[in-house]
C-alpha cells in the first residue's frame, strides 16, 4: 500500500476515535494504575478512591475496537470520586510573624506536604487535599485573623477529556508500531515513522496536562500572609476612589479578576487551562499560574496610563520591578523579597473602545519557575485572545 496512504487510514481511525469520544466517555476508562490512583483526592479518612470503576475490556482491545468504529456495548462506568482543587487564603497579625510562618511551615511538612514558598511576610503551603480543612483551620489559631478565604474547583471533566484523548494516542501510536513492524518499503518506514513522531509529540504534551491536573487533586494550597501586629490608628497610604481595586492586587487572591467580566486569552503552552471556572485561570505542574479579566476603563486611561498606577502603589512592595513588553500588553514585573523570592506578573491592554481594559495576573513560586514558564506566559499574551 502507499505509504501515504498507510498514514491517511491510521489518521481517519484516529479522528473516529476523537469523534466518538463524547459518546464513549464512561465506556472508555480504564481503571487508574495504583501510582496514579495514590494521586486522587483523599477522602475524609484518607484513603485513595479512584475516579472511575474498571471497564471489562482490557486497553488493547479497546484500542483496536476503537479505531474499527465497532466497539461492542460495555457497562457504563460509575464515577466514584470527584477531583478538586483547594485553594486557601489566610491574612494573620501577629507580634512574631517569622515564628508563625515558621510554624505553618512546620505544619505543613508535618501533614506529608511541603513549602512551595517562603519569605518574610507570606507562605505558600501545598498540603494533601485529604488534610486541607484540617491544616486550614490550626492556620486560623496562629495569630488575629485579618482575611480568609477558601475556593474549591472541580476538575473532574477535564482530567477525563485529558485522560481519554491520551488514552487515545498511545493506542494509535501502538497501532502505528504495529504498522511499521509491517512495513517492507523504506519510504513507507519513513512514512510511518513521521507518525509515531507526531503522535509521539502529542502524547507527551497529553501527559503533561494528566500530571498537572493529578497534582492540583492531590496537594491542596494555602497562601499565608502574616503582618506584624501594630498600635498606630489609620492607614496613611488608604487607597481612594477609582484606584482603590490596585491595592487588591495580589498574587495569592483573585479577588479583582473575580469582581471583573469574563475574559479568555490564548493558553500558555505547558499550562492547564480549569475548565467551568471564574475567572479564566490556567496551571502548570509545578505550580505557576496565570488568570485574566476585563475591568472598566474608570477613569479611562490608556495601557500607559494604567500601567504607571499600578507601578507607582505595587512597586515600593517589591523588591524590583521592570516593564515588559508582549503584543500589545505592558507587563509590569515585580519580585519579591526575600531569599526564595517569587514573581508576580501584572499585564494590562486598554481596549479600543476605551471603556475596558484587559488585565492578566500570574504567578511564578520562584524566579526558576519563571525562567521554565515566562516567555510561554508572554507569547500567549501576545497571540491575543482565545
Amino acid at each position: 500500500m502507499d505509504p501515504k496512504g498507510i498514514v491517511a487510514m491510521a489518521r481517519v481511525a484516529f479522528l473516529l476515535m476523537l469523534l466518538l469520544l463524547p459518546g464513549c466517555a464512561k465506556k472508555a476508562v480504564e481503571a487508574e494504575p495504583a501510582a496514579a490512583a495514590s494521586m486522587m483526592e483523599m477522602d475524609r479518612a484518607g484513603a485513595p478512591a479512584p475516579l472511575y470503576k474498571a471497564a471489562a475490556q482490557a486497553p488493547a482491545e479497546q484500542a483496536e475496537q476503537a479505531e474499527s468504529a465497532e466497539s461492542a456495548e460495555e457497562p457504563a462506568a460509575e464515577p466514584v470520586q470527584r477531583l478538586r482543587h483547594h485553594s486557601g487564603f489566610i491574612k494573620l497579625q501577629a507580634a512574631q510573624p517569622s515564628e508563625v510562618l515558621d510554624q505553618a511551615a512546620a505544619l505543613a511538612q508535618g501533614a506529608g506536604g511541603y513549602v512551595e514558598s517562603l519569605d518574610g511576610e507570606r507562605a505558600v503551603l501545598r498540603v494533601p487535599a485529604g488534610r486541607f480543612e484540617e491544616i486550614y483551620a490550626r492556620l486560623l489559631t496562629l495569630g488575629d485573623v485579618l482575611e480568609k478565604s477558601v475556593t474549591v474547583q472541580d476538575i473532574t471533566d477535564r482530567f477525563t477529556d485529558v485522560d481519554l484523548r491520551l488514552r487515545i494516542a498511545e493506542a494509535a501510536r501502538r497501532r502505528m508500531v504495529e504498522l511499521l513492524a509491517k512495513a517492507k518499503e523504506a519510504e513507507e518506514k519513513l512514512a510511518i515513522l513521521k507518525e509515531i513522531e507526531r503522535l509521539g509529540t502529542q502524547i507527551e504534551y497529553l501527559s503533561a496536562q494528566r500530571e498537572t491536573l493529578l497534582k492540583m487533586a492531590q496537594f491542596a494550597r494555602i497562601t499565608l500572609e502574616v503582618e506584624a501586629r501594630s498600635f498606630e490608628q489609620g492607614r496613611a497610604d488608604e487607597p481612594i476612589g477609582a484606584f482603590a481595586w490596585i491595592a487588591d492586587l495580589s498574587p495569592f487572591e483573585k479577588q479583582v479578576a473575580s469582581g471583573g467580566s469574563e475574559w479568555k486569552p490564548s493558553a500558555p503552552t505547558g499550562f492547564v487551562v480549569l475548565d467551568k471556572t471564574t475567572p479564566w485561570s490556567a496551571e502548570s505542574a509545578d505550580g505557576a499560574a496565570v488568570w485574566a479579566s476585563r475591568q472598566a476603563n474608570v477613569p479611562a486611561g490608556d495601557t500607559d496610563f494604567w500601567l504607571e498606577a499600578v507601578r507607582l502603589r505595587l512597586a515600593p512592595r517589591f523588591a524590583s520591578s521592570e516593564i515588559l513588553t508582549a503584543g500589545g500588553f505592558k507587563v509590569l514585573r515585580l519580585v519579591a523579597r526575600g531569599d526564595q523570592a517569587y514573581v508576580y506578573g501584572i499585564a494590562l491592554r486598554a481596549q479600543r473602545d476605551g471603556e475596558k481594559f484587559d488585565l492578566a495576573e500570574m504567578y511564578f513560586p520562584s524566579q526558576a519557575h519563571e525562567t521554565r514558564h515566562g516567555a510561554a506566559v508572554l507569547d500567549a499574551l501576545a497571540k491575543g485572545d482565545k
